[in-house]
């Protein structure tokens, strides 16, 4: 049986810790043998570094039990640690100089994970065995919960669950002796060693922690876009394995566009020699809105198709759980999860395209309104009586924003021999003026360009202003083809115009950042947005806390 276990060093406020110095016995007197071998790991006290290490360390070691120590506050030596919540919440800072309040430490992960152990039962064998133990429900919001939260998420997703259990201990000068822990911990092994332990709702062994092609999950995120479609297959590290995109036909109405999406999913599972049966559940972002608790897709204008049941069709023919969101929204949630929100309390996301779409996400969960839709920026009115917008209201931030909108001024600015560069290169054909061609004009001095952009980042920093004002977010996040050709110029005057409008005491509270996945936001939002709408962490369910 090999055992990993994991302490930390001192930290604020705790100049000594007495699960350094167990560490420190383990190595310098190792516990090897044919039936046990135990490796010591010191992780950092820190929330970011604690989990690559740990993760670097199980992935290396490939143990069949993971024992972790923390020092806490209690008098009893041992504290037996039931429940991880998924916040960070201290107001003394990690060894990195980090302070975190009120972040979530998987970004719509479960709000709480409960330990599967039979924890009274091991706290009466080291009672028995003298060592004084009691089991808690609350690990504090420091790093020994974000390792305990992290620590139990990562043993129950892995392909083959292994056991994981936090402790905290004593401070040093309560313990009874300076082998105490070790013998303590030898009795925890034992105890492990005589359980039937729960793996995959059946009774069973504990079992070497190795990679089975069988028990891999995988999941399936998709892109439906007004022209194109785009089916990605992840696998449980959130790797890309197999891809499909096609074309979708002009005029295609919507009993043959399913039909495609339904072919290009199945093209991507064969390249990633897979079968439907083998996703764990598909994601798929749509254009417009979305009634997301029924997978309904209510209208999509570009396409022409009204009152798709997209998730009953596909679920249908696939065998396999569906999630159907809008494609901004899935944007914003990848960037919240993986990408430039990463850690946010609130963010939201703006996206100018063809349009303006944006998103928000709060606590790992989509900002939706009474239909399921919301977050319509594009349509907030930034500029009196001007242009029509496609929604047929005047001045909407879409009307003077969007990359249609400013490839309409600068092919006039080009006409009039405002922008020469910009006509050398692309003429006045709107179809040409693209995001690399609006770049090399500016750099090469089409000084007309910029002040349209920075305009367009004006009226862009107006409506984000009005959204700081109603809900506050840390992040805000910009995307969209123009945005990642010129991003500096873009975050530059969008944060200017939006501080500009905010109230005072919101004034610098948000950074605007560029978004970070590019092309691959919707898609992987999509898919991370299935594993967690559909409840798919290995069975996981949330707990009420106690604490």
């Amino acid at each position: 049986m090999h055992v990993m276990v994991t302490g930390f060093p001192p930290f604020p406020g705790r100049p000594v810790n007495p699960t350094q110095e167990l560490i420190r016995q383990l190595r310098a007197n190792p516990i090897s043998s044919r039936e046990l071998r135990v490796t010591p790991v010191l992780l950092p006290v820190e929330y970011v570094q604690s989990e690559r290490v740990y993760h670097e360390s199980v992935e290396f070691h490939r143990p069949d039990l993971v024992l972790s120590f923390g020092v806490g506050r209690q008098p009893t030596p041992l504290r037996l640690e039931h429940c991880g919540v998924n916040e960070d919440d201290a107001e003394i800072p990690d060894n990195a100089g980090e302070y975190r309040r009120g972040v979530p430490i998987v970004p719509g992960g479960p709000p709480f994970l409960r330990s599967r152990h039979d924890l009274e039962s091991l706290a009466s064998h080291l009672l028995i065995s003298g060592h004084p133990a009691e089991t808690s429900e609350n690990a504090g919001r420091y790093v020994c919960n974000h390792l305990l939260y992290f620590g139990m998420l990562h043993a129950q997703r892995a392909a083959v669950p292994y056991p994981f259990l936090f402790t905290h201990v004593a401070p040093a000068e309560l313990l009874p002796e300076s082998d105490f822990l070790r013998r303590a911990l030898l009795s925890m092994i034992e105890w492990f060693q005589s359980q039937p332990l729960m793996a995959g709702g059946s009774h069973s062994p504990i079992k070497v922690h190795t990679m089975s092609s069988e028990a891999k999950k995988y999941w399936m995120g998709f892109d439906l876009g007004g022209t194109k479609m785009l089916a990605q297959v992840y696998d449980e590290n959130w790797n890309v394995i197999a891809k499909e995109r096609k074309r979708i036909k002009p005029g295609t109405n919507a009993k043959g566009g399913v039909e495609r999406i339904l072919s290009t999913i199945e093209e991507s599972l064969t390249k990633a020699e897979l079968t439907p049966e083998n996703l764990h559940g598909l994601g798929i972002g749509c254009p417009g809105p979305i009634d997301m608790d029924r997978g309904l897709l209510l209208d999509l204008p570009n396409l022409g198709w009204e009152a798709v049941p997209l998730k009953e069709r596909l679920e249908s023919k696939l065998n396999c759980p569906v999630a159907v969101l809008n494609d901004v929204d899935a944007g914003t949630y990848a960037e919240y999860r993986r990408g430039a929100a990463q850690g946010a309390r609130c963010a939201i996301g703006v996206f100018a395209g063809t349009g303006i779409g944006g998103g928000c996400v709060y606590k790992g969960e989509i900002l939706r309104g009474q239909k399921n839709s919301c977050f319509e920026i594009g349509h907030v009115q930034v500029m009196s009586n001007g242009p029509r917008c496609g929604c047929g209201q005047r001045g909407c931030l879409e009307s003077v924003a969007s990359r249609l909108a400013i490839a309409a001024q600068v092919a006039r600015a080009a006409y009039h021999g405002d922008a020469p560069k910009l006509l050398e290169a692309a003429g006045t054909d709107l179809a040409n003026i693209r995001s690399g061609a609006l770049k090399s004009s500016i750099e090469k001095g089409d000084l007309a360009v910029a002040d349209i952009i920075k305009e367009a980042s004006r009226y862009i920093g107006i409506a984000i202003a009005g959204v700081v004002n109603l809900i506050n977010p840390e992040i805000v996040v910009l995307g969209g083809g123009l945005v990642e050709a010129m991003p500096d110029l873009f975050i530059t005057h969008v944060s200017r115009s939006a501080n500009k409008r905010v109230m005072p005491a919101f004034k610098d509270s948000f950074r605007v950042v560029p978004a970070a996945l590019e092309d691959d936001a919707g898609v992987l939002g999509a898919a991370l947005w299935a594993e967690y709408r559909l409840g798919q962490v290995d069975g996981v369910t949330s707990a009420n806390s106690t604490s």
